[in-house]
């Protein structure tokens, strides 16, 4: 912060009256498992752009077949405990928390010390609420690297027990080992009185949709982002009339 205010000032000022759930990722409610944005639905979003076109029994058949069905494949082919992401994350984790120094208050209480190039940094790590003060540890319930640290002081035989049951293999073939349901709602509910509606009301048709005339946009335009219009083709000025829309081959005004 204090090199921003160096930087810009009005930037820095403007971040300190804001509250800091609102820019800082460690101070975001809830759980946001590794994602930059505390809004994942905007990833999937990006990754299903280019299937919303498509009529409604199509667009879940290949959201099945895209999504789930090889995400089912690589967890039921993957023979560790637990997920390639959360192994990777672990191991590189351990790495960086083995040039910690940790100092034991409790079986699950310890201040970790970490080197920086700014100097040293302390942290408090509690591995029965795992919870440590850098806040990373709370985001996914992943134990960060000063967790880790603490863990390896205490010379636990098996550290990978403290990663949480989500990042088991058999979670993970778990949430994709089942096919959609459809949620029956409001005038779709089956019943056994006669129903009023028309049949076009009850029809589950494809979306209007309609093809854009030009190159298809990549991105999307965003709430008060300034949209950049193609500029505007040069006309043409003729050099015997000086009027615009023709040249000089091409007038047909009179002249000597």
């Amino acid at each position: 912060m204090n090199t921003l205010h160096q930087l810009n000032p009005t930037a820095a000022a403007y971040l300190r009256n804001k509250t800091s759930q609102f820019w800082v990722a460690a101070f975001i409610p809830g759980r946001h498992y590794g994602q930059d944005t505390s809004n994942i639905m905007e990833r999937i979003n990006f990754d299903f752009k280019a299937l919303r076109e498509l009529p409604i029994v199509e667009l879940l058949q290949t959201l099945w077949h895209k999504v789930r069905y090889q995400r089912y494949q690589q967890a039921t082919t993957h023979n560790a405990q637990y997920t390639p992401y959360c192994l990777l994350k672990f191991h590189a984790y351990q790495i960086e928390a083995r040039q910690h120094q940790a100092q034991i208050a409790s079986p699950t209480e310890g201040r970790i010390a970490e080197n920086t190039p700014y100097g040293t940094r302390y942290h408090q790590v509690n591995l029965q609420t795992k919870s440590c003060t850098c806040y990373k540890y709370q985001q996914n319930d992943i134990p960060c690297t000063h967790a880790l640290a603490l863990i390896l002081r205490l010379n636990y035989l098996f550290p990978l027990v403290f990663l949480p049951q989500f990042c088991s293999v058999q979670t993970w073939q778990n949430t994709y080992s089942s096919n959609f349901h459809p949620i029956i709602f409001g005038p779709h509910v089956p019943s056994p009185e006669p129903q009023t509606d028309s049949e076009e009301e009850l029809a589950c048709n494809a979306s209007r949709t309609h093809i854009p005339r030009g190159r298809p946009k990549q991105e999307r335009y965003r709430r008060g982002e300034a949209r950049q219009h193609a500029p505007r083709a040069q006309e043409h000025l003729c050099s015997t009339c000086s009027q615009l829309g023709h040249n000089s081959r091409t007038c047909r005004t009179l002249h000597d």
